[in-house]
């Protein structure tokens, strides 16, 4: 199945809960036949390199931003009917369980497809890929979407900044010269969270369908000169500032649906806004996962 999926071109991530050590992940992986000596995956979560575990969604998350967020059809496989199950479709990801019993599957969940092991090739080969597009599009699965982009961004560059001041001048070093450095990247994450994000939540709060202007944020790595900061502090304070939103969020109500008019957007709401803002930070969790591997190869 996975040499299978593997020659196709299909992107595989082992989604092990990572209550064990890589060591120890990569030794179960051995004894399975499946050495990563040898085989390609694009993520295998660990104890040392996640900071979330199943059946919360925003594990889920975070193993989909350490692949880059690819695009594209996504199917969750699992077995487990209470880690696997509800965390992935909260997220709003196809599933597909792997049982070949008669069990019911939980009340609420939508399954993709069930069966065995030896059952998943043919369901993939006949599968409608369009029917396999993930759907962020619940309160819920926002909310995992954003908790995980500071621990997505912290997993990407753990081996750069472990080593604290030793690794700025890596941050610093522009992959080509018209490109954004990871420290720039960093930066303009804390100050778009919060000179923009948090700011334009609260509006939405406060006022009733109130204008939202347009921000030209990408001038601040020039007139802030963002490359001459800390790396390290800029990402602790996105980590700080996001908590906020995260917990001002999971404060609402009914307040989801509360009406804007964005000088781009043009008519939304602040459930729509959310959403502009996770995709807001898979665009530079693509951007930096793509400077560390140019930094690194």
């Amino acid at each position: 199945m996975i040499g299978w999926a593997l020659e196709r071109g299909i992107r595989l991530a082992i989604a092990t809960n990572p209550l064990f050590p890589q060591s120890a992940i990569h030794h179960r992986m051995r004894w399975a036949g499946l050495p990563p000596e040898e085989i390609h995956f694009s993520v295998v979560s660990a104890y040392e390199t996640f900071h979330f575990a199943k059946p919360n969604p925003a594990y889920f998350a975070e193993v989909l931003g350490r692949m880059g967020w690819p695009e594209g059809p996504v199917v969750m496989v699992g077995d487990d009917i209470e880690r696997d199950l509800p965390g992935s479709f909260a997220l709003g990801l196809p599933t597909y369980w792997i049982d070949a019993s008669k069990t019911k599957a939980p009340a609420g969940i939508d399954l993709a497809g069930r069966g065995s092991i030896a059952d998943l090739r043919p369901w993939l080969e006949s599968a409608d890929l369009s029917t396999l597009e993930p759907a962020f599009s619940t309160p819920e699965s926002l909310i995992a979407l954003l908790l995980s982009t500071p621990a997505v961004v912290s997993g990407l560059l753990i081996r750069l900044m472990k080593w604290g001041q030793a690794g700025g001048p890596v941050l610093k070093r522009r992959p080509v010269n018209n490109e954004w450095s990871l420290t720039e990247i960093l930066c303009h994450l804390r100050d778009t969270e919060l000179e923009i994000n948090l700011p334009r939540l609260r509006m939405l709060l406060e006022l009733e369908e109130p204008f939202i202007p347009a921000r030209d944020s990408d001038s601040w790595a020039l007139t802030r000169d963002y490359q001459n900061q800390e790396a390290s502090q800029a990402l602790d304070e996105f980590c700080s500032a996001r908590i906020k939103t995260v917990e001002l969020l999971r404060s609402l109500g009914d307040e989801w649906k509360r009406k804007a008019r964005h000088a781009i957007f043009g008519p939304t709401d602040l459930q729509e806004l959310v959403k502009f803002m996770a995709e807001h930070d898979k665009l530079h969790i693509r951007q930096i996962r793509l400077t560390v591997e140019h930094l690194s190869g």
